[in-house]
This record gives C-alpha cells, structure tokens and sequence, in this order.
C-alpha cells in the first residue's frame, strides 16, 4: 500500500473501513528489513490525509480496552499498532523450491 492510498482512502469515506498498521519498525513481509525511518508518525499521516477517527497504540492494555470502540466507528478509522519486531525468520529453501515438489502440486491440481 502506498501513501496515496491514505489520501484515496479518506476522500471515499468508507464507513466500514478500520485500517491497521502493525508498526514494528520493518518490512515484516520481506525479510524484516528496516523501514527508512522508525520514528514515522503513521497516524498523523491518516489524520492529515482526512481519516475521520485516528489512533495509536503503544501498550496493549489500552489497545485491548479501546479496541471495541475503534471497530465501531464509523470509518475511515485507522489505528497504529506499535510492536516488537519478530525474530528473523528462517526459510528451508533447498525444501521451498525443490522441482519435486513443484511436480507434485501440479499432479495435485491435475487430480483436483
């Protein structure tokens, strides 16, 4: 997702929309490489994009007490969600992309 999504997003105004961000400082999906900035202001983005309700959580007591209200807003909502970075994560690649397995879901999915 792109930052002209947050503006996209706040001029369509969708009522049912809750928007997480999971701030861990990284890039979770792709092998936990550090965002160029840590000290990024999410929220503050979505509140001058126009997100009708912001929030940032930093404890997860707040979160877990405030988190019934935040799903029923009317949206856009969009809340941080500061947390711990992962342990890197391990991948068995030899496993992952050995042809016989590649065989095997193709023969699968021929059977399907």
């Amino acid at each position: 997702m792109n930052l002209g999504s947050l503006v996209t997003i706040a001029a369509a105004a969708p009522k049912n929309l809750v928007h997480f961000v999971v701030q861990n400082g990284t890039y979770e999906a792709n092998g936990a490489h550090p965002i160029p900035n840590t000290k990024t202001d999410f929220a503050a983005m979505a509140r001058g994009a126009g997100y009708a309700h912001v929030h940032d959580f930093a404890e997860l007591a707040n979160f877990e007490q405030q988190a019934g209200h935040v799903l029923r807003e009317a949206g856009p909502v969009f809340a941080t969600l500061h947390v711990e970075r992962a342990k890197p994560l391990t991948y068995d690649y030899a496993n992952l992309y050995d042809p016989s397995r590649r065989a095997a879901l193709k023969a699968a999915l021929r059977e399907a």
